[in-house]
């Protein structure tokens, strides 16, 4: 079958969307599916595109608000003039390619798919310099409500497509409440672990912690860096990859409080790059103000690596991960920071990312055949 995945972001830049986007590709690929990823891009070819099983499209990034609108312009008119040649259209971004691939349906009458990793509305709310919050709290208080337009963009891509699949089964109970979903629309398939082949974790020795991935507000970079020094523990670097909106936010505070010496920025990096980087680090962070269901913890598990995770994820182990940070609170995140430095506390934060969990990438697979209806 012909499958077209449409996605707002793809390698080299990391994120949940481009992790599963590339791993859903090859496995369907491997079957003898043809697949087509489209796809936004800071650049308009890869070299890592030519090592692929599988063809990627990418449209290029215009910066700027003009410059913004004639990028969506650009990805709808790629998508609506190939849209029917493909049985399966899968989007894993309800805004970005949520939208065209609703309005491309709209016009040529192709039913489509979406999965649902985030919350849009959430995240531009944070990135707006609003007073950060979890998910839970941001639909409780329903300021959804403030972005009427945005809100009912997106509930008609919700709402019009054929299947909603979350990675989480408390976010698919927010969204059937205030979208107003279908429960009969709804499927949760959870993220998978991929064996990594390329060695196992060996930074137990190792003074740097890692966080990689987008420089955004919602991953609450600024307060981890407050927290980090704070917590003042000597020799320990911590390693910032990625690139996004707040990286200027992210130097100016490295250069104010003079850290430079331990705060280290990596704006560039390939996945392979990373991975190797990640499999010699201490220990990768994450302190978002909510990640629902993080494909990085599921790579952290794959490679034994350990993390400091939030702990307003809507993980199914929620309850079973140690050491779990507040976002909201300096003191509580530098606190873990030093805590997990006692080396028992630090050889169970080890041997719980060293042990094998059950989240079968074949049942990921299987799940999406059956859904999406691929023969």
């Amino acid at each position: 079958m012909n499958i077209l995945i449409a996605t707002g972001i793809f390698e080299p830049e990391h994120g949940g969307p481009a992790t599963i986007s590339k791993f859903l590709a090859r496995e369907l690929t491997s079957m003898g599916h043809n697949v087509l990823i489209l796809t936004y891009s800071d650049q308009s070819a890869c070299e890592s595109d030519n090592i692929l099983n599988f063809k990627v499209k990418r449209i290029k990034r215009i910066r700027g608000f003009i410059g913004k609108v004639l990028t969506y312009l650009n990805f709808f008119l790629n998508l609506i003039f190939i849209i029917n040649k493909y049985d399966i259209v899968y989007t894993l971004d309800w805004f970005a390619s949520g939208i065209p691939v609703l309005i491309s349906s709209k016009i040529t009458g192709k039913k489509y798919f979406v999965r649902v990793g985030g919350d849009y509305i959430w995240e531009k709310y944070i990135q707006e310099g609003n007073i950060p919050m979890s998910i839970n709290a941001f639909n409780e208080q329903r300021l959804y409500k403030k972005y009427k337009l945005l809100y009912r963009l997106i509930s008609k891509v919700l709402r019009n497509s054929k299947k909603v699949i979350f990675n989480s089964k408390i976010q698919s109970e927010i969204f059937a409440q205030h979208y107003h979903l279908n429960k009969n629309s709804i499927e949760v398939v959870y993220n998978p672990i991929n064996n990594y082949s390329n060695g196992r974790w060996s930074g137990n020795k190792s003074s740097e912690i890692i966080f990689a991935g987008r420089i955004v507000s919602v991953k609450n970079i600024i307060n981890f860096i407050k927290a980090f020094e704070k917590a003042g523990v000597n020799g320990l670097v911590l390693s910032i990859i990625g690139d996004g909106p707040d990286m200027d936010k992210i130097l100016n505070i490295i250069s104010e409080n003079n850290l430079g010496d331990r705060v280290k920025v990596f704006k560039g990096m390939t996945d392979n790059e990373l991975k190797t980087k990640i499999l010699q680090c201490k220990y990768i962070v994450l302190p978002s103000w909510t990640d629902v269901s993080p494909n990085q913890f599921y790579e952290a598990i794959s490679m034994g690596v350990p993390m400091l995770i939030t702990k307003e994820n809507f993980l199914k182990e929620h309850n079973s991960i140690p050491f779990m940070m507040d976002p909201a609170s300096i003191d509580d995140m530098a606190s873990k920071i030093a805590l997990i430095e006692n080396s028992d506390n630090f050889e169970k934060l080890c041997n719980y990312y060293g042990a094998p969990l059950n989240n079968d990438k074949d049942e990921f697979i299987n799940r999406h055949l059956n859904i999406l209806g691929i023969k």
